[in-house]
């Protein structure tokens, strides 16, 4: 038995070490928190209880995942306040579509161009509207001088092609290559075809993998209808709206815009940086950004 017991304590030796040298990169700052006396300083609140957020997915980035993002962002805010939280969920159009027609809507919409209208979302607090007038180009969420939308993020489209095929110098028939579809150019059964930025990434982890032949990545346009918004729903309870707005401003703040482009987006800030490590993402969104007038509001016009 006790040679059982030396075994067993052996084997545990070196679990435990590993569990003490990684729990504090999972748990983070909540290993440190004492939410004990958060409760006994924290100052009252005008609300308390959840916020529900839906990310409503169209587009995806060129890596990793908006609806991630958005949960880190929703975190800063529930650290300031006690007993708020701001539950983000992401969901495809569909499954969007079908909660709409039950009548249900979140607190909080993440949403791709067109998919809903101002009857569905109330008006931004006029008195914030300089505020995030600042951040971003609130044009693009705006009708009849009110603001039912704010634009944070955009995706773009670009061409893969077979330069052994095609010298792109002297093609493009924009019109045949988006009739192509992205499983027949993998195939090599198409010279190009027309993706927007996740299937580009996904196509490109192919390449690298040895799982498909190589290709070339080109920009062709000046705009973009992917763009991502922020609303509020229209039956919000109003106690919600300072934490909603405290939401959105982080979605802005410099460390989030850099995050944006390591996901492969770009940032819809005023002030936002387009660096990325893929020089044809850079260059496509620096067409887009210099032609802003090209980018779809939230109605999808």
């Amino acid at each position: 038995m006790k040679r059982f017991t030396k075994i067993i304590s052996i084997v545990m030796i070196p679990l435990i070490v590993l569990f003490v040298l990684y729990l504090p990169k999972y748990v983070g700052d909540d290993l440190h928190r004492n939410r004990f006396t958060e409760w006994l300083m924290h100052g009252e609140e005008p609300f308390s209880g959840k916020i529900t957020i839906w990310h409503v997915v169209e587009f995806r980035p060129y890596l990793g995942s908006v609806g991630s993002f958005l949960k880190d962002a929703a975190r800063t805010v529930e650290k300031q306040h006690f007993g708020v939280y701001l539950n983000v969920e992401s969901i495809t159009l569909e499954e969007a579509k079908a909660r709409l027609s039950n009548a249900e809507f979140p607190d909080v919409l993440s949403f791709p161009a067109g998919f809903v209208d101002e009857s569905m979302l109330m008006a931004f607090d006029t008195d914030l509207v300089e505020r995030f007038g600042r951040l971003t180009d609130l044009a693009l969420g705006e009708i009849n001088s009110n603001v039912y939308a704010v634009p944070y993020a955009a995706s773009c489209r670009l061409l893969m092609y077979d330069s052994a095929r095609l010298d792109p110098d002297n093609f493009v028939d924009i019109d045949a290559a988006e009739q192509n579809k992205p499983e027949d150019f993998k195939a090599g059964k198409a010279d190009c075809c027309i993706g927007d930025a996740r299937a580009v990434g996904d196509m490109m982890r192919s390449a690298l993998s040895g799982k498909i032949k190589s290709f070339e990545v080109m920009t062709f346009e000046d705009g973009t209808a992917l763009v991502q918004f922020l609303g509020i729903g229209i039956s919000c309870d109003e106690l919600k709206l300072p934490y909603i707005y405290e939401f959105v401003s982080k979605i802005f703040s410099e460390q989030n815009q850099k995050k944006l482009c390591e996901l492969g987006l770009m940032p819809l800030g005023n002030d936002a940086e387009l660096k990325y490590e893929q020089d044809f993402l850079g260059q496509a969104y620096l067409r887009i950004s210099e032609n802003l007038d090209h980018i779809s509001n939230f109605r999808g016009e």
